[in-house]
């Protein structure tokens, strides 16, 4: 994966640099954004919670949690240790803040692009 993993010209690393299609390029980082925050969130949720609460008894579970619960489709159960309560509103903020600016990455890189395919079908005429 990290073979992908490419600087800009801006120094930010960015996935598929090379990549002709620039919405699909964003589409591959966007994702794999998604999945970090997902995954990371289940690890910590399970860590805090396995040992304490019944319905965390495999990663798959904290995993199930993870992302209803970031996705804003409601908590399938509820963790019980103050760690894990004071973590998901933690996690909240953090998909409340990313997920938005994420989306309007895309919006702006179709608009964009769409804006560029009417330019060059203006000047071919």
């Amino acid at each position: 994966l990290l073979r992908f993993i490419s600087p800009d010209d801006n120094g930010r690393f960015v996935l598929l640099r090379n990549q002709k299609d620039e919405f699909t390029a964003k589409l591959y980082e966007i994702g794999l954004e998604f999945f970090c925050i997902y995954f990371i969130t289940a690890a910590i949720v399970f860590d805090m919670e396995h040992n304490v609460n019944r319905f965390f008894d495999d990663f798959g579970d904290a995993l199930y949690w993870a992302f209803l619960t970031l996705t804003g489709n409601d908590q399938p159960f509820q963790v019980l240790t103050t760690e894990g309560r004071l973590f998901s509103i933690l996690s909240y903020v953090i998909a409340i803040a990313v997920v938005p600016g994420q989306l309007a990455r895309v919006v702006g890189t179709l608009t964009m692009q769409e804006m560029q395919a009417m330019m060059d079908k203006k000047e071919a005429k």
